[in-house]
């Protein structure tokens, strides 16, 4: 985009607003006054609410939908467990009228509303979500947002894994013979069995080994979700759009030209989809279409900032968001009414590498982050279109990494370093980005200045700095990170993925009695970043829940106590069915991970010091003010079915109209 051409632009509407601005009454003279609002102020005549969002979208599959324009049309024809309150970003009921968690956060249950029917008429139940997840897991990197289910248990499937056999301790004469090997997620294999005392008694059981998915249907309107690492705030994490159940297989989403075809559930349905854009119109079979205040969404793609700036200012849109609009511009944009900047939901910042000394000593990795001066950052180097990062997440409160440059000297000098005296020189690796290479600079000033140490910044191609992570060839690394909700345990994995070997190994000690030949064994797959899942044992294979008409091993069922102390939300006056009793297996089933546990919270961050914030970005809209109910948050994510045309407002007489 060429930023003199779209501040031109910019300055030329400026100017026309001033012109014959206002309107006196017959025979009255009024000095002009300029606009507070940015264009021509004229609702669509056939009350629909018209929104330039960056883009057409490229597909209608929650699992596939990537970018804004692309999310913001599932969110809208598909309802989720949850949804985001437009305005705080808490969970709020969607088709899950309330949920219920475990004393730990690691097993949720959402009981769904009876009045919830897909756009064909069918009810929509706890199997859909089953499916659709499944399903989700099932793409795994074929979809972008692979890693939101990674905290499901079972989510990643065994790339390789060492399996063990060995006996209980209260049976030492056991004795198997035969070690086992896993290889993509599944194995079926057979384990001799001998007694010291009687060599003949040798005896052959088979044992299936598989990973099991922890999501289950208990019945239609009752879901419940196992997970790894606690996790609560996961009902916002279910509230994104990928999350969305979809009808049937999905196999109507690799119909581009059948796509007002698609069944749906949200509060809106497809009826247009070509070049100019889509339509969407409120659908009749939506649980609470009473509430749904517009009749109409209509997606307009612009090519760029400029056009779509264009049409705005010409009235032949309401609302302009995700355009990539230039610093001057924005100057010149700041004083309207209609124009808002907002902090968005994603995270710059430096990676240690903390293998290489001395980034090992968290010392260092705290006195690097307090000696950088962020405001400055933000106001010289990237022309305040960020906002300062003295945390990890947007949303925080807390200001740990504040700029204090005496504190910073000082634990340099605990850390062996005093006046940066010994001090390696920082390898700082960026991507090939002017902002980034200015940021970079401006960055090894500060230390230099504040902790006399020196550093080498290295720009590459992204390509070539992705192979230097990986063999990890840097001090510190640049990262930038979209967080996808506001779920602190999803977005502190998304920032901080181990990407080390998750190859585990797996010890089964196996039962005396033949009872177990041709049983199944379940076991949780470990996530991407290898948190460890630890797997109770089971005085009788009877008490195991049946999942998918075979009995499993839960990795995380709470025990009965914990259960009735459970953490609720509700919304009706009705029971929900509590987790049950504490899972257990006839064989044992221990995970020896060889992975650090990840960061799971942000004080867990603020107190290890992974890597140091830098900035958050800021996002841009221009909303026409008879828009109501279009909210604009971190995430991008205005409630749609809330939009009302206000085609009776009326600007103040001082506002130039």
């Amino acid at each position: 985009m060429n930023s003199p051409k779209i501040a031109k632009f910019v300055l030329w509407s400026l100017t026309a607003a001033f012109v014959l601005s206002g309107c006196a009454e017959v025979g009255e003279l009024r000095k002009p006054v300029a606009s507070t609002y940015y264009g021509t102020l004229a609702p669509s005549a056939n009350r629909e609410f018209r929104w330039a969002n960056g883009g057409l979208p490229k597909t209608f599959d929650p699992a596939l939908a990537e970018s804004p324009a692309e999310m913001q049309a599932v969110r809208a024809i598909f309802d989720g467990l949850t949804e985001w309150d437009a305005k705080t970003l808490q969970a709020v009921p969607a088709l899950a009228t309330r949920w219920v968690s475990s004393e730990d956060f690691r097993t949720w249950t959402f009981v769904l509303r009876s009045g919830a029917f897909w756009s064909n008429g069918r009810r929509l139940t706890a199997q859909d979500f089953v499916r659709s997840w499944q399903r989700l897991k099932d793409l795994g990197a074929e979809s972008p947002h692979e890693q939101l289910i990674a905290n499901i248990v079972g989510a990643k499937q065994f790339q390789s894994a060492e399996f063990k056999l060995r006996s209980p301790t209260n049976e030492p004469n056991q004795n198997p013979k035969e070690n086992l090997k896993i290889e993509n997620g599944v194995v079926k294999t057979e384990w001799q069995s001998t007694t010291e005392n009687n060599p003949a008694s040798n005896s052959k059981s088979k044992i299936q080994i598989e990973t099991w998915f922890g999501v289950e249907a208990l019945d239609d309107a009752t879901l419940r979700v196992y997970l790894v690492a606690p996790d609560k705030d996961f009902p916002k994490l279910a509230a994104h759009s990928a999350l969305r159940p979809v009808f049937d297989d999905g196999n109507e989403f690799n119909q581009p030209e059948t796509a007002s075809k698609i069944i749906t559930s949200g509060a809106f349905r497809l009826i247009t989809y070509d070049k100019n854009g889509i339509v969407l119109e409120r659908s009749k079979n939506y649980w609470n279409v009473a509430a749904v205040k517009t009749e109409h969404i209509r997606f307009i793609p612009t090519k760029d900032a400029e056009a779509a700036l264009a049409a705005y200012q010409a009235g032949e849109v309401d609302a302009v968001t995700n355009a990539h609009i230039e610093p001057l511009a924005l100057k010149l944009l700041a004083s309207y009414k209609d124009f808002e900047r907002i902090i968005y939901n994603a995270v710059t910042f430096y990676e240690f590498n903390k293998t290489h000394q001395p980034f090992d000593d968290h010392h260092v990795r705290e006195a690097l982050a307090l000696a950088i001066d962020r405001e400055r950052l933000t106001t010289d180097e990237l022309d305040g279109a960020t906002f300062p990062a003295r945390n990890f997440l947007p949303d925080s409160t807390n200001s740990v990494f504040g700029f204090d440059v005496r504190r910073a000297q000082s634990l340099l000098s605990e850390a062996g370093f005093p006046g940066g005296k010994g001090f390696p020189k920082v390898k700082l690796l960026v991507n090939r980005n002017d902002a980034a290479r200015r940021l970079a600079k401006a960055v090894a000033a500060q230390w230099q200045k504040n902790l006399g140490i020196t550093t080498e910044i290295t720009v590459s191609s992204f390509d070539t700095l992705e192979n230097s992570a990986t063999i990890e060839d840097f001090d510190l690394i640049r990262r930038v990170v979209v967080l996808p909700t506001t779920d602190e345990t999803a977005s502190l994995q998304a920032m901080f993925k181990d990407d080390s070997n998750n190859d585990s190994e797996i010890e089964i000690g196996a039962a005396l009695s033949h009872s177990a030949a041709n049983s199944l064994v379940s076991i949780a797959a470990p996530t991407p970043n290898g948190f460890p899942i630890p797997l109770p044992t089971l005085e009788s294979i009877e008490d195991a829940p049946q999942i998918g008409g075979q009995q499993a091993g839960n990795a995380s069922a709470p025990t009965a106590d914990s259960a009735r102390t459970a953490k609720t939300t509700q919304t009706e006056n009705q029971p929900i069915s509590q987790p049950s009793g504490q899972i257990q297996s006839e064989h044992e089933i221990v995970l020896a991970d060889k992975t650090l546990a990840p960061i799971l919270t942000e004080a867990q961050a603020s107190e290890e010091i992974p890597a140091i914030p830098l900035y958050f970005p800021s996002s841009y809209a221009l909303v026409k003010p008879y828009i109501k109910g279009f909210e604009l948050n971190s995430l991008d994510a205005p409630a749609l079915k809330d939009v009302e045309i206000q085609s009776d407002w009326q600007p103040a007489q001082n506002d130039g109209y």
